[in-house]
């Protein structure tokens, strides 16, 4: 077994109680609306199931068991209601739609659990999820589950109250019995942290080769103030791609010192020309060392003379994409024997509901584990780590997206001083001047989205730049992709200039013009 259990969820629950139905759903919006709303309801009930070990029996034992039902016996009625509202405000659904649609997912999750493991079990295995469960709780339900009982989810150790005596079913007419306990998971919470660290790095190297991004053009490194110079959260990176001259179209590169910076960059103008320079971001967090660094020169004159080839490099792992397999293959070989302290590979074929899906987590993991006030640059860097995957010739955002929107929406209530700037862009197909036009509706809708939950107008702006400025190859798919994308940037409100924020954000010039 041993799937996510909100996965699990998604995939044996969401069918059996939302349906399309053109009568009464009117479109697929509302469909998408549920469906949404019930993702983020997984994870509560998934928390409520591991932190009152009795819910999940009692939800099993009993068919007719409701969303309220399950909470602890000291949860009030208005605190519930108030979390009924709060998911209305979020979903766009009314409270009467939503109320029967959480009861009926209740019975039929405790049921995918059990037939999906042994019931004695279930407790042990929603543990070992429990960095993923936790992290995917939406943010503003925190501070409403806290009053219904489930402080012990969020709050430090020392304010847990103390579990409550068992109560027999026939003591109570609404609460499930409360089980009591002598350890709860947040007495485990250090590892808990550590291995929800340990599952954001494993998210944002796999969306590292899913798409490779690289960050806004400076004509100079940048350098972001840090405090961890000796261990480094995150490998060292850099995203090169070949323009169709064999000249450099893009470069960037997250370092953790200006040494490795300057390697880097005297690498760029001994093969591509002086003209040239990567886009570098220079900040602690990131490693000071490249494995096989001392190869990097003879690495980029493989790749120079093949147009529209690419690299990506992070720590150990290099890999390659170009617009023919044989080109891939003999690059790979290539590199293999010259730097064997190396893992080289060939880029995946692109599956694009794996990569949206894989870097909406990500996203949802990276803006869930923000504390309020929230920096700037930190909810950017967690937005852009998602991609916003519109369908051909639509501005419409995917119900997915707009949960991730719904967090960042919170935290920038929270911190008035956040000022992002939406940037959009496409490929290089079809006009020109049409797809400048679709991607400012697309940054538009996101801004939109965003008032529309609360987030003020004088915090958010929009641009579209068409198919200008590609972070890609516009000949592969991988590469088209890449340059189909949303940037947030925070806004400088004392200058109005946009800032880089890390490796997820994607150039806006070539490489050449950055040097200009």
């Amino acid at each position: 077994m041993a799937i996510n259990p909100i996965d699990l969820l998604r995939e044996r629950v969401t069918p059996q109680v939302i349906q399309p139905d053109p009568i009464t759903d009117a479109s697929q919006h509302q469909f998408d609306s549920k469906a949404a709303l019930l993702d983020q309801f997984y994870p509560i009930l998934l928390g409520i199931f591991a932190y009152q070990h009795n819910a999940f029996n009692y939800a099993l034992e009993t068919p007719s068991a409701g969303f309220a039902d399950i909470f602890p016996q000291q949860a009030t009625s208005a605190s519930f209601n108030q979390l009924l509202e709060e998911f209305s405000r979020h979903h766009n659904l009314p409270v009467e739609t939503i109320a029967p649609l959480l009861d009926s997912a209740v019975y039929p999750s405790a049921q995918a659990l059990r037939d999906d493991i042994a019931p004695a079990d279930v407790v042990g295995y929603l543990h070992t999820y429990l960095p993923v469960i936790v992290s995917s709780i939406p943010a503003w339900s925190m501070a409403v589950l806290g009053s219904l009982g489930l402080a012990g989810l969020f709050k430090p150790e020392a304010d847990i109250p103390p579990a409550a005596e068992t109560v027999s079913a026939t003591e109570t007419a609404h609460h499930m019995p409360v089980e009591p306990a002598n350890k709860t998971f947040r007495d485990q919470l250090p590892w808990w942290l550590g291995l929800a660290a340990l599952l954001l790095l494993a998210l944002l190297a796999l969306r590292a080769c899913q798409r490779e991004e690289v960050p806004p053009p400076m004509n100079t490194a940048t350098t972001t103030p840090g405090t961890n110079t000796s261990s480094s959260a995150y490998p060292a990176s850099i995203n090169l791609t070949v323009g169709s001259s064999s000249n450099l179209l893009a470069c960037n590169a997250n370092i953790g010192d200006a040494v490795l910076n300057n390697l880097i960059g005297g690498a760029i103008n001994r093969v591509f020309g002086t003209q040239y320079s990567c886009n570098t971001l220079v900040n602690p967090a990131y490693s000071t060392t490249l494995p096989g660094q001392d190869k990097m020169e003879t690495i980029l004159k493989l790749v120079k003379p093949y147009p529209n080839a690419s690299l990506t490099w992070s720590g150990n792992q290099l890999v390659i994409n170009a617009p023919d397999s044989a080109t891939i293959t003999q690059l790979v070989d290539q590199i293999k024997a010259i730097a064997p302290e190396l893992s080289v590979a060939a880029i995946s074929p692109l599956d694009v509901n794996q990569s949206v899906n894989s870097s909406i987590e990500a996203s949802r993991t990276a803006l869930s584990n923000l504390s309020s006030p929230a920096p700037a640059e930190d909810v950017a860097r967690a937005l852009n780590l998602q991609i916003i995957n519109f369908a051909s010739d639509s501005a419409v955002i995917p119900a997915d997206n707009k949960a991730i929107l719904d967090i960042a929406a919170t935290l920038m209530k929270q911190s008035p001083a956040i000022v992002l700037m939406i940037e959009g862009y496409t490929d290089s197909t079809g006009d020109a001047v049409y797809n400048k036009r679709l991607s400012e509706q697309r940054a538009r809708a996101v801004v939109d989205y965003l008032m529309s939950q609360g987030v003020a107008a004088n915090q958010l702006s929009a641009m579209g730049y068409g198919q200008e400025n590609p972070v890609a190859d516009n000949v592969t798919e991988q590469g088209k992709f890449r340059n189909r994308r949303i940037e947030f940037k925070v806004v400088n409100t004392q200058t109005g200039n946009t800032e880089q924020v890390d490796e997820s954000t994607a150039v806006t010039t070539t490489a050449e013009q950055a040097s200009r």
